[in-house]
């Protein structure tokens, strides 16, 4: 998967590209599950074992808040149904263990067997019910028996036949894999006592296999990218008669609904001084005339989300001051993208030569401004806003990351981010978001329109 050759695909016109929207195929998942396989034997040493990749969790008691499916489980499946369980042989056999809650989602969905008949669309060899009981819905790590005994079995024949149980399993201080942690751990200590002892740990190679693009992902990710410069027009376009924040990620929003999708994170929609939040997603003040407004967002698409920013004059004109800052967060920008390329790192200290963020912020200190930039310069993009990626290691072709410079003047009262979207190709840089300007002209006619 990582030599797969890539192609780039630009879609010049979104009309013509939702006409024929992209999508990862089938077969394409069938792939990267045989290639795990393969580095699993080759790179861990494991050649008697299984593994195992574990679904998100829908408690659907508590409704505020939708499900959103793990991302190691949707690379490999495609699915996005909860609680389920894949597990592959080494010899490429995949086995999908389901939730036996067909009678309760027959009350709720006036379906018999709606589990079953929606986990049929996900290319496996077998599925079979994770427990007996089919009146439960599986909620939380702390199973019962009734819920995951068909499965605990299959874990002790495997176990008792020597074999390795291969899984997202890292090192405890690794950010992600809480649920895969609380369920194997729990399963360790009430009914598979020795699983413990048998675990390997595979989440360096998915993350590795996720950080290279294949063409069809990139179709996916140019596609979000795509709908979210419309939907950042609307915005600029709005901020003239619009005076909330929240009106304003409201035509945002809406945009991205009138092509079938949602934002790929919380939005941040940022007047004045808000726009020195990073992570600002209150979105519920008012917007004052003359200063700047931070927009940080973006469209997913079949999963794969952008990540665009942009710093609007929200009087249709930037200030000399602010102009001058702009300037200098847009030249910062273009300057990284100019010499980024394969062999570099996107943030390494043992090379700074050699590493993005640290040239972005020498760039910065050169001109006095390094204490007013307080971020890295970038982030790996894909299934998640900061997806999956070793940073350790030197960008390769077939990389998508982020670029994106940042000035905050707490005491002034304005912040400024560009943000783009970029893959790694073979001497150099293609950006995806290049069609949404970022000149200080282009940005204060976008805002006059």
């Amino acid at each position: 998967m990582k030599k797969l050759f890539f192609v780039l695909f630009n879609i010049p016109c979104l009309l013509f590209s939702e006409l024929h929207p992209p999508k990862i195929t089938l077969s394409e998942y069938a792939a990267r599950r045989i290639e795990l396989c393969r580095r699993v034997q080759e790179e861990k040493g494991v050649k008697s074992g299984v593994i195992l990749s574990i679904a998100g969790l829908d408690d659907d008691s508590n409704a505020r808040y939708e499900f959103v499916q793990d991302c190691d489980h949707h690379y490999l499946t495609g699915s996005d149904l909860s609680g389920t369980v894949l597990l592959m042989e080494l010899s490429g056999k995949s086995t999908l263990f389901i939730p036996n809650n067909s009678e309760r989602r027959g009350f709720a969905e006036g379906e018999l067997d709606t589990t079953k008949e929606s986990a049929n669309s996900v290319v496996v060899d077998e599925i079979k019910y994770l427990g007996s009981d089919p009146r439960t819905q599986v909620t939380s790590p702390c199973v019962a028996e009734s819920q995951y005994g068909h499965f605990i079995e299959e874990l002790k024949k495997r176990i008792g036949q020597h074999e390795k149980i291969v899984t997202g399993y890292p090192e405890s201080g690794c950010p992600g894999y809480g649920l895969q942690r609380s369920l194997l751990q729990h399963l360790s200590v009430n009914f598979v006592p020795v699983l413990a002892d048998s675990i390997v740990d595979c989440s360096d190679i998915v993350a590795d296999m996720r950080s290279h693009k294949s063409p069809q992902e990139l179709r996916c990710l140019q596609h979000a990218v795509n709908i979210s410069s419309e939907a950042h027009r609307a915005l600029a376009a709005a901020l003239m008669l619009k005076r909330k924040e929240a009106e304003l990620e409201e035509a945002f929003i809406r945009k991205c609904r009138e092509h079938g999708t949602r934002t790929g994170y919380p939005s941040i929609v940022a007047g004045g001084k808000n726009g020195t939040i990073l992570h600002y997603c209150s979105n519920d003040e008012c917007v004052t005339p003359g200063g700047l407004f931070v927009v940080d967002a973006a469209a997913y698409w079949d999963h794969y989300t952008a990540d665009i920013t942009r710093t609007y004059p929200v009087s249709g004109a930037f200030s000399e001051e602010q102009k001058n800052a702009y300037q200098l967060v847009l030249d910062c920008q273009t300057y990284i993208a100019s010499i980024a390329k394969p062999g570099m790192w996107l943030n390494n200290k043992e090379n700074p030569e050699e590493s993005l963020n640290h040239l972005a912020h020498k760039y910065m200190e050169e001109r006095g401004m390094d204490k007013f930039f307080i971020h890295s310069i970038g982030h790996y993009l894909g299934l998640n806003v900061h997806d999956a990626g070793d940073y350790t290691k030197p960008l390769e072709p077939g990389v998508v990351f982020t670029i994106e410079p940042g000035l905050y003047f707490a005491d002034k009262g304005f912040g400024i981010r560009i943000e783009d979207n970029y893959v790694i190709i073979e001497n150099g840089v293609k950006c995806l978001s290049t069609d949404l300007l970022s000149r200080v002209e282009e940005v204060e006619k976008m805002v006059q329109a």
